[in-house]
């Protein structure tokens, strides 16, 4: 995944998963809403804009923090994050 976005998707992120990333402060209630509010919908340049920030910003250093043998929920969706 080194050098590659990661797609904002239903699939990848499952309201689970949002809401776990909320809970162990990944996210915070306003970035947390926002991605529910986001899933499965249309978007324009500036909420696409909006998602890429928060994975890049507050998503991905937060998974690269965890220990390499750590389950989480969707375990096997976060290890893309891990790159």
């Amino acid at each position: 995944m080194k050098g590659e976005s990661i797609k904002f998707t239903a699939k990848l992120f499952s309201e689970e998963l949002i809401r776990y990333l909320n809970k162990e402060g990944a996210l915070d209630d306003n970035e947390r809403q926002f991605l529910l509010d986001m899933r499965g919908k249309r978007r324009n340049s500036e909420q696409k804009e909006q998602i890429n920030e928060i994975i890049e910003n507050r998503i991905v250093p937060y998974v690269k923090k965890l220990p390499q043998n750590e389950i989480i929920i969707n375990g096997q969706m976060l290890e893309q994050f891990k790159g």
